[in-house]
């Protein structure tokens, strides 16, 4: 054949394939916001792959910019399928760091069952508070991780062309993100405004792209959009009888505005467009354990409108060389060239230094680095430590962020306890503590707690590790306290007494990572006991006391409040000695154990508690016994001796799980108790036989702390109702 004529073969050859791509029409997907209901998506996904409907371009907001997100950059409907399934979103919802994981010392606040709110005070006195209810670091590290990291010049370089789409925080425009960080893009689109903190970009602060597009056509047929295929899973609107109350109406009025822009976008949509709306009811936006239904719901929808999308259907050839186009373009990270350290405010930078160890010219080792991660957010000193991968030739640089809370570094805490059996023991408590942290760059810490109520008292303490690592610390403190102190006879309460007490306590000691710690101390105090009310033979007394104490802790629990795993032991000891100040020869020893255990929503905590005292010790230290857990057959306070040996065993169910901005669970369980006293004191109890209670109760673990209704009986032959909110104090 001559020469001449094969470009006229060949343009013959390619002419039908030509046409064909010159009649299908550009692709534009589009998925709206909507929270959980997002998860629809997914379902929507796999019906436009069984149907074989390419798409060229990928537009997301929200929950939407996540899912597209995965599949522009090139993930097959199956992988995103496999991504999200195996996201555990109570625990990524929750950013609370493993309680195992944080330093002993950082653990030891947690008995003292503070409110849960993360609150900050300036230098100035100025109340600061963080920019969303929940952190961000776990969704931060989760979306890295589906993203593979990656770092564009622009999102038309991933596999398919992307865009997330957010909003202004300052004016409330739009913001379309086509550029840059993918994971930091897809999270300012998903910033839900009170709920999690806004993504800083440039020289904007970006929250959810919902209230300014939640269904963004506009911006899809910008791209690429000859056709658009939209996906609606915004929340429907509430009836007059659902919008009864504040919460609801608040949530109303968001949806009328979201609501608003989506009908606007809608109207632009053109006769080939296609706009699929799952049925998903009323899921709640924040309902991520329903997920499977919601994709579902998805695929139903789109399998209803199949006739019109399979207009857009290609030959399975054609598909699989579409397939086979986008997984070329994944995009891949290649080798680390080095690692760079973002500067720190306060905190000493050399805490992040294991974060530096990454083996250079090999790929990343993200299982690792997010376990370094995840050690040094744990220090509870940071609001979020993530990463990025900058591209380089050949290879990439990892910039490692570590961004101190805004809030910090001057924390207060508030807490409030009450407790009552509805019989003789009412009581409240209120607390406040202020906490400075890194006073100096080896992490230095100042402490003060005012106490209001049954206990009423100021405490304060200076604490100064000698190491960055703690090892080795020196802590000086002070305090004023009051405290009741009930007297009981036969069961009866005839009287209550005070004592007040001022004391100076130095110590010194090591702490084992976040293990626990060894310290001795001595401590000089004053005390008064005195009568305020009822009559007793007890006398006033004046105490001046000096003497040393010696601490060993364990504490490995994952929860002071409800704990479901792990173990926990302390041994206190103390001699009152007349050389430092006393004036009582005396001694007093506490051994205090627990083991905590879960088999699925079954939860079992065994406690057992042993406490001497001598008997030289004044009567308002001698041990005492009763209330809610501690004898529930007994009052508050009501067995008191001088050696008491205790057990429990409380076993519960969780019933409810709480979403992370109230809680952990609801839950309901027994409580089994018994004790062994030796000389007892007052009371009129014989030193013989095993005093036993048993409680049923219904409990929930919330950000104000463990709140209880509990039912108590035992040996006393006597039915107790508690009510408890922080009740232990």
């Amino acid at each position: 054949m001559p020469l001449r004529f094969r470009p006229f073969l060949l343009a013959a050859c390619l002419l039908p394939s030509l046409s064909l791509a010159a009649e299908m029409p550009r692709v534009a997907l589009v998925l709206g916001g909507g929270g959980a209901r997002g998860l629809a998506h997914v379902g929507v996904l796999k019906v436009l792959e069984e149907a074989r409907i390419p798409v060229d371009c990928v537009v997301g907001t929200s929950m939407g910019a996540l899912v597209g997100g995965l599949y522009a950059s090139g993930k097959s409907a199956a992988e995103v399928d496999k991504a999200v399934a195996a996201i555990n979103w109570d625990d990524v919802l929750n950013d609370r760091p493993q309680r195992q994981q944080r330093s002993f010392h950082d653990k030891q606040d947690d008995w003292l069952n503070m409110m849960d709110l993360g609150l900050g005070l300036s230098d100035s006195g100025q109340m600061l508070f963080p920019k969303g209810a929940l952190g961000t670091q776990k969704v931060d590290l989760l979306i890295r991780r589906l993203v593979n990291g990656a770092t564009l010049n622009r999102f038309d370089e991933l596999p398919l062309p992307y865009r997330a789409v957010a909003a202004d925080l300052e004016n409330g425009d739009m913001v379309v993100l086509s550029r840059g960080d993918l994971a930091a893009a897809m999270r300012a689109s998903m910033a839900v405004p009170g709920v999690f903190p806004p993504v800083e970009r440039d020289t904007r602060v970006l929250v959810d792209g919902g209230i300014a597009r939640n269904l963004p056509v506009d911006v899809a047929r910008g791209v690429c959009g000859e056709v658009v295929i939209a996906v609606d899973v915004g929340s429907p609107l509430l009836t007059r009888k659902q919008a009864s109350d504040v919460l609801s109406i608040s949530d109303q009025t968001v949806r009328v505005l979201t609501q608003r822009n989506v009908d606007e976008q809608i109207r632009q949509l053109a006769a080939r467009d296609i706009l699929i709306r799952p049925d998903l009811g009323s899921m709640s936006s924040s309902s991520f354990n329903e997920g499977p239904m919601a994709q579902a719901a998805g695929e139903k929808a789109a399998r209803e409108l199949l006739p019109m999308l399979q207009s857009l259907s290609v030959s399975e050839a054609d598909y699989a060389a579409w397939r086979a186009k986008l997984a070329a373009r994944r995009f891949d990270p290649g080798p680390v060239l080095a690692v760079e350290v973002e500067p720190t405010r306060f905190v000493n930078p050399s805490i992040l230094r294991d974060l530096l160890d990454v083996k250079l010219g090999k790929p990343l080792d993200l299982d690792a680095l997010e376990h370094k991660l995840g050690n040094v957010y744990a220090r509870d000193d940071f609001e979020q430590i993530d990463y990025r991968l900058l591209p380089g030739v050949g290879g990439h640089a990892i910039s490692l962020s570590a961004r101190e809370k805004s809030w910090g570094p001057g924390y207060l805490d508030l807490g409030l306890g009450m407790r009552t059996d509805f019989e003789d023991d009412s009581a409240f408590q209120l607390s406040a503590q202020y906490r400075r942290s890194w006073l100096n760059r080896l992490g230095g810490e100042w402490k003060s707690r005012l106490l209001i109520g049954e206990a009423r008292g100021l405490y304060t303490s200076l604490y100064q590790p000698l190491s960055l690592d703690g090892e080795l610390y020196l802590r000086l403190g002070a305090n004023v306290n009051s405290r009741g102190v009930p007297i009981y006879l036969f069961g009866e309460r005839v009287a209550e007494y005070r004592q007040t007490r001022r004391a100076l306590r130095f110590d010194i000691g090591s702490t084992w990572g976040r293990w626990g710690q060894i310290s001795v101390g001595a401590e000089r105090a004053v005390s008064r006991f005195a009568r305020s009310t009822g009559a007793t033979e007890l006398p006033d007394e004046r105490l001046n006391e000096g003497g040393l104490y010696l601490n060993l802790a364990y504490d490995q629990l994952d929860s002071a409040r409800y704990p479901r795993q792990g173990s926990y032991a302390a041994l206190e000891l103390y001699r009152s000695l007349p050389g430092l100040g006393g004036l009582v020869d005396y001694r007093t020893a506490t051994l205090d154990l627990k083991q905590a255990a879960s088999f699925g929503r079954w939860s079992g905590l065994l406690g057992l508690k042993y406490v001497h005292t001598s008997n030289e010790a004044p009567f308002e230290f001698t041990p005492t016994a009763g209330g809610l857990f501690n004898l529930s057959g007994y009052h508050q306070g009501e067995v008191r001796a001088e050696r008491i040996a205790s057990a429990q065993l409380r076993i519960s169910q969780d019933v409810a799980k709480l979403t992370p901005l109230l809680g952990n669970a609801g839950f309901w369980g027994v409580s089994l108790e018994a004790a062994r006293i030796w000389s007892p004191v007052l009371q009129g109890l014989d030193e013989g036989p095993l005093l036993y209670s048993g409680a049923l109760f219904l409990g929930s673990d919330t950000r104000l702390g463990p709140a209880y209704l509990g039912l108590g009986y035992g040996d006393t032959r006597h039915l107790r109702v508690y009510l408890s909110i922080n009740g232990g104090f």
